[in-house]
């Protein structure tokens, strides 16, 4: 609940662009817990998140955002188009996955902690020994 509270305060004194990032980083903390709460809403919002992506990719190539086009900064739309995708896609199976997660979860809350913490620290260590 803090989390949120900093996020939501986060807007009153950072710029727009680092509150985002803030809410973003608030709001992936707390997915998991959301789908351990209510366990079909967040198994639902989980693969309505999962499909969004594909969908938005789908909607970029039939109207053409992908195609590259000549002229001097033609080709920057789809470059643009193609940085949203991935981020999109970052995103949203990052939440999807979290909330399939949480809502699948079976035992306390301090079991779904734990095994968050494991996690978390299991990729840190991943990432720490690839430098």
């Amino acid at each position: 609940m803090l989390k949120i509270l900093a996020a939501g305060l986060s807007w009153l004194v950072l710029p727009e662009h680092m509150a985002a990032l803030v809410t973003m980083v608030a709001v992936c903390w707390v997915v998991a817990g959301l789908g351990k709460a209510l366990p079909r809403l967040g198994l639902t919002i989980g693969i309505v998140f999962a499909i969004v992506p594909v969908g938005l990719l789908l909607w970029a190539w039939q109207t053409g955002a992908l195609v590259m086009r000549g002229g001097d900064y033609k080709p920057l739309g789809a470059m643009l188009t193609w940085l949203v995708l991935v981020v999109a896609f970052g995103l949203f199976w990052s939440l999807a996955s979290l909330l399939i997660f949480g809502s699948r979860h079976k035992g306390s809350w301090r079991h779904l902690h734990g095994e968050l913490d494991n996690v978390s620290d299991e990729q840190a260590d991943t990432v720490r020994g690839r430098r």
